[in-house]
């Protein structure tokens, strides 16, 4: 039996509420397109010929980077527990908490005083090791000390 134009209509709303919802989890268009049944190119005429969309998209993408931010800090200031391998040893029944300096630097880099400085036009603002060395004097000299 065909689709009147009322459910085509509704069907469709669907599948871009399902989009939205995808895309603001994942941050991903394939996957987004893919579990909403819409065509890539579709979402892009949707872009540039609705605004109320396009808002929308936008804001599903700072949802997702938002996520994606919260899961980098957990996993740089938190850390994950890992299987122990080889000599590895713990009290968590054979698991090991593993922390991500790089994560950690990178979240620095976009909030902090990384950004801070380079908002400031700082000419150190890209230089993480001497702002952890700066952090480091601040907080405890006594802890650890760089060369200057």
């Amino acid at each position: 039996m065909p689709m009147t134009g009322l459910r085509k209509t509704e069907a469709k709303e669907g599948a871009i509420v399902r989009f939205l919802q995808s895309l603001s989890r994942t941050g991903n268009v394939g996957l987004s397109c893919r579990a909403a049944g819409l065509a890539r190119k579709h979402v892009g005429g949707l872009l540039l010929a609705d605004s109320d969309f396009a808002d929308a998209y936008a804001q599903a993408m700072e949802d997702a980077q938002d996520l994606l931010y919260a899961e980098a800090r957990r996993r740089a200031v938190t850390g994950i527990l890992i299987g122990a391998g080889g000599q590895a040893k713990s009290n968590n029944g054979g698991r090991v908490r593993k922390y991500s300096d790089p994560l950690l630097m990178m979240l620095m880099r976009q909030s902090g005083p990384v950004a801070t400085r380079a908002a400031a036009g700082k000419p150190e603002a890209d230089d993480l090791g001497a702002i952890l060395r700066s952090i480091v004097r601040d907080e405890d000299p006594s802890v650890m000390q760089y060369p200057s």
